[in-house]
C-alpha cells in the first residue's frame, strides 16, 4: 500500500468537497470501522473512547493531531494485533504486560518450555504450562 503524498491525495478526492466539521465525523466512523473489523466486541461508545483519551487531554490540541497519526501509522504497520498477541522471551513467568494488556495474550518462555495466558480481567500471567 503506497503512502507517498501523491498517492493519498489521490485516494482522498472524494472528501474535498465536505466541510472541516464533516472530515472530523468521517475520521471518527472509519477509526471506528477500523477497530471493530480487529476487535468486533470493542467498546466504541462516547464515554469508552473518553476514558481511553484521558490520557492525551493533558497535551495541548496542537500534539492530538501528531498522536493520531502516530496510532495510525502502527495500524498501517500492524501494530494492532487482532484478538490474540503471542509472544515468547527468556523471562519464565514473564515480568512484564503484553504490549495491549486490553487484548488476550499467550507468551512461550524459552528456556523453561512454560506457556502462559493473559488474564486480561486480573491483569495477570497465567502459567498453563510449566
Amino acid at each position: 500500500m503506497a503512502t507517498d503524498s501523491r498517492t493519498l491525495l489521490d485516494a482522498v478526492k472524494c472528501y474535498a468537497c465536505q466541510t472541516p466539521g464533516t472530515w472530523q465525523l468521517l475520521k471518527l466512523g472509519l477509526l471506528q470501522q477500523i477497530l471493530l473489523a480487529q476487535n468486533p466486541m470493542a467498546d466504541t461508545s462516547p464515554n469508552a473512547l473518553l476514558a481511553a483519551a484521558g490520557c492525551y487531554a493533558c497535551y495541548s490540541p496542537g500534539f492530538w493531531q501528531l498522536f493520531e497519526l502516530g496510532l495510525l501509522q502502527q495500524i498501517v504497520d500492524g501494530g494492532i494485533s487482532g484478538d490474540v498477541q503471542v509472544m515468547s522471551g527468556a523471562a519464565d513467568p514473564p515480568v512484564a504486560a503484553p504490549a495491549n494488556p486490553a487484548l488476550a495474550a499467550i507468551y512461550y518462555a524459552i528456556p523453561g518450555n512454560s506457556v502462559y495466558i493473559w488474564d486480561v480481567a486480573g491483569a495477570a500471567w497465567i502459567p498453563v504450562i510449566t
